[in-house]
């Protein structure tokens, strides 16, 4: 059985929020996001494992 992995990063750090694990994601992240999703979406992928910092969860 083959196995694919994917890695991917795609963080901008604001140096105007203090806190950069509470911040949002930047209009750039968002655009690269999409960007991942779009390349990813017919993928068969059956496990996401993400960072913990709250601006990685997009509403």
């Amino acid at each position: 059985m083959k196995t694919d992995v994917y890695f991917v990063g795609h963080a901008q750090q604001d140096l105007s929020i203090k806190d950069e694990a509470m911040g949002p994601l930047s209009k750039k992240e968002m655009e690269d996001t999409k960007k991942v999703t779009y390349t990813l979406i017919n993928k068969n992928i059956v496990s996401i494992c993400l960072s913990p910092f709250k601006g990685l969860l997009i509403p």
